[in-house]
């Protein structure tokens, strides 16, 4: 496993820019890890994004309290 820091920044409407704080490599899946902060408490996500044909798989965890599953392209 490869652990780079700080090597990609997160965009998103509802929480801004996020730096990510570890990015790993595990077989075929990428994980990018940060945390942000809600309701003044740290909240670690960690995004995995799995290659489904010529596209991706995501899923993304807050905390083990929200789960969300989507798509994405290359």
């Amino acid at each position: 496993m490869r652990v780079a820091r700080s090597a990609a920044t997160i965009t998103s409407d509802v929480m801004g820019d996020q730096e990510a704080s570890e990015i790993s490599k595990t077989g075929g899946d990428l994980y990018l890890k940060w945390e942000t902060e809600m309701q003044g408490r740290p909240v670690p996500i960690t995004l995995t994004l799995t290659p489904d044909g010529e596209g991706l798989k995501a899923s993304l965890d807050m905390a083990g309290m929200m789960q969300m599953e989507g798509t994405g392209s290359r």
